[in-house]
């Protein structure tokens, strides 16, 4: 009785002792697994991150280079108008005046230097890029971020006061002088077909103004005392060539 009753108890204990040695094992080859797959995402998300710094250092040298243009575009577009500009001003000058008869060379300079000057191929198309392909998040330096979008708004506002700007020129004071001057403008004033007398029109003087007030209204983004447009500009250089 007392044999049978340890060879149950033996035999029990062995039993148990095996589920729980499979239990152990089972249980080291789930961590195992564990570690494995989690070993394999920290590799992929090294790997993602060395991808995504190489793509950052791109996009820095593509947006440094591409406002380096733009800061050269709009210094050289800024001249020109400028130019347009202070033409605008010594006519208003000339007409203010008053004299009996003008100095055609003088007005002939004046009269082309106040038309279409054409406008500013200013760049964005690294903003387009990171927009395109959600890559904003790419760029780590949080301020080059947010300047850039800040940019692209500045940019839209100055491409519609400076075409407001071009249109006022080309659908209202072109027609004006096209109905006066013959073309070019340098020897046109000269033609005696020429009533000089429309200088002193008041419609004139208003479109000779107009012109002179909607140009200031974009080139004070590119210069003068709050160049928004131009401070961004240099900002992004700055940031990008860190």
């Amino acid at each position: 009785m007392n044999i049978s009753f340890f060879r149950f108890f033996r035999s029990r204990f062995n039993g148990e002792r095996s589920a729980f040695s499979y239990l152990v094992y089972a249980l080291g080859e789930l961590i195992l697994i564990a570690l494995g797959i989690l070993l394999a995402l920290q590799v992929d998300n090294w790997n993602q991150s060395r991808l995504d710094r190489i793509r950052e250092r791109v996009l820095l040298a593509e947006i440094h280079d591409e406002f380096l243009f733009n800061k050269s575009e709009l210094i050289h577009t800024a001249g020109i108008f400028s130019k347009v500009r202070e033409n605008c001003a010594n006519l208003v000058q000339l007409i203010s005046e008053k004299t009996a008869t003008f100095d055609e060379a003088l007005l002939s300079s004046f009269l082309m230097g106040i038309t279409s000057a054409g406008t500013a191929d200013l760049s964005k198309a690294t903003i387009d890029t990171l927009k395109n392909t959600s890559s904003f998040q790419i760029i780590r330096n949080d301020e080059l971020r947010s300047t850039l979008i800040l940019w692209e708004s500045l940019l839209s506002d100055y491409k519609e006061r400076e075409k407001r700007a071009e249109d006022f020129a080309i659908e209202r004071l072109t027609p004006f002088l096209s109905k006066r001057v013959p073309l070019p403008y340098h020897l046109g004033i000269s033609d005696p077909r020429v009533d000089k007398s429309f200088i002193e029109d008041i419609e004139f003087e208003n479109l000779i103004r107009g012109r002179g007030r909607l140009i200031s209204t974009f080139l004070n983004m590119a210069e003068g005392d709050n160049p928004k447009l131009m401070e961004t500009i240099e900002r992004i250089i700055a940031l990008s060539g860190d």
